[in-house]
């Protein structure tokens, strides 16, 4: 992994690029995500996410988990990410009943399987939030649901 200093220069030249139009060498091109975001996907496999709440789905919940594990770090604001456990919706535990679906992230992305394969109900325990700042690293397993709450502004790679 690189050091946060190399790391916030090529950040913050990437951005500067932004407006540029798409690379089609390099296939650079940036993205809207449901969850209030602006992403560009870089060599290496790695992205980079600039969240601003104004970009956000109306409704859309936070609540989600990945089909990869990573490791992330916050290159400029504070991103607040809470985990939960998910227990089955008749578990004897406190917790919040939430409906959950499986879909294809991204652009031209939706639910996936028929109906009745879609999803189901669950029982969430939030655990404590974690807060990360400006050059802090988190790393997020594939199947922890957690919601991802960064403020506007916020940049992470």
């Amino acid at each position: 992994m690189m050091n946060f200093s190399t790391m916030r220069s090529l950040v913050k030249g990437i951005l500067e690029q932004a407006m540029d139009p798409p690379d089609e060498a390099t296939n650079t091109r940036w993205s809207i995500q449901g969850f209030g975001m602006l992403r560009v996907h870089l060599p290496g496999d790695y992205r980079l996410n600039v969240w601003d709440s104004r970009f956000r789905v109306p409704d859309v919940s936070l609540i989600h988990d990945h089909p990869w594990h990573f490791d992330s770090t916050v290159v400029s604001g504070r991103l607040v990410n809470r985990r939960f456990w998910c227990y089955a919706a008749t578990a004897n535990v406190k917790g919040e009943m939430m409906e959950w679906a499986k879909l294809k992230p991204g652009p031209g992305g939706g639910l996936l399987g028929n109906i009745d394969e879609r999803g189901g109900v669950a029982k969430l325990c939030a655990q404590p939030p974690e807060v990360f700042s400006q050059g802090q690293m988190y790393h997020q397993r594939r199947d922890e649901v957690h919601r991802s709450d960064p403020e506007d502004g916020c940049v992470t790679f």
